[in-house]
This record gives C-alpha cells, sequence and structure tokens, in this order.
C-alpha cells in the first residue's frame, strides 16, 4: 500500500482531516524508524543494515549512516524510495 493509500486509509478509519492524517502518519513512520534504530538486534534492523553499501555499514552512526538506514527503512517498509 502506497504512502497516499495509507493516509487516505487513516482519513476514512478515523475522523482526522486530510493534514492530520499525514501528520498521524508521517508520526507513526517516525516512531517506527527510531523504535528500529534503538534495537540493533531487531530483525528490521537487521534487513535495513543488509541494504547499505560498505562504506555506510562502516559508519555504525552519525548524520549519513541514519539518513542511509532512513532511506533503507522507506524502502524496505514503506515502499517509498
Amino acid at each position: 500500500m502506497s504512502k497516499l493509500e495509507l493516509i487516505d486509509e487513516l482519513c476514512r478509519n478515523s475522523k482526522l482531516s486530510k493534514p492530520e492524517a499525514r501528520k498521524e502518519y508521517e508520526l507513526k513512520k517516525e516512531t517506527e524508524f527510531w523504535e528500529i534504530m534503538a534495537d540493533h538486534e531487531s530483525e528490521k534492523y537487521k534487513r535495513c543494515f543488509e541494504k547499505l553499501n560498505k562504506f555506510e555499514k562502516q559508519l555504525k552512526g552519525g548524520p549519513t549512516f541514519e539518513k542511509a538506514m532512513r532511506k533503507a527503512f522507506d524502502e524496505l517498509f514503506l515502499g517509498e524510495g
């Protein structure tokens, strides 16, 4: 399901307006990403990490590593990218 479809579903299943649903979607996405980043042993973290290139894997932290992990997260779990 695409990002827009998920937002539309949020609107239909709740009393949220589109802007409110979009904000809710972004908040849930952000929360899930940081939960994954906090648990290096989780299956989702490992799957994201596997998608990184050799250089990104060596970083183990910092803004470049975070950006690479976020891109992998979006591709794997949100169908974005």
